[in-house]
């Protein structure tokens, strides 16, 4: 039985390399894209996490925008950043805990999720 891989994000550009790499390996991959699935809709999720039983979930998925945007200033913007990055991936962690507690999960994300700092 071939393990199961989600790649949350599968058409981006680290989701290609990392299907891509996966399948090399021998993997089934299970990919989501946002024509393919609603990550903020938690039924959907628990669908998904229920029937695949995923071995690992990779969550490349993000909410893309200029950084030059103030999203302090448009909470569509915003709304849809929370949406992506928080909503989302509490479904996944939520939904792996109840149907797929084995599931190792991996968020990817970005520096720029942390602040300047002096420190270092």
């Amino acid at each position: 039985v071939k393990p199961v891989a989600t790649i949350v994000g599968s058409n981006g550009q680290d989701g290609q390399l990392l299907k891509k790499k996966l399948k090399s390996i021998g993997y089934s991959i299970v990919g989501i894209t946002s024509d393919t699935m609603d990550i903020t809709n938690s039924k959907e999720v628990s669908d998904l996490i229920s029937s695949a039983k995923p071995k690992e979930v990779y969550f490349l998925a993000a909410f893309h925008h200029s950084s030059e945007e103030d999203i302090n200033k448009d909470l569509k913007l915003f709304s849809k950043s929370i949406d992506i990055h928080v909503i989302a991936t509490v479904n996944f962690l939520d939904e792996i805990t109840f149907h797929s507690p084995k599931s190792r999960f991996f968020y990817a994300s970005s520096c720029l999720v942390f602040a300047p700092s002096d420190i270092l």
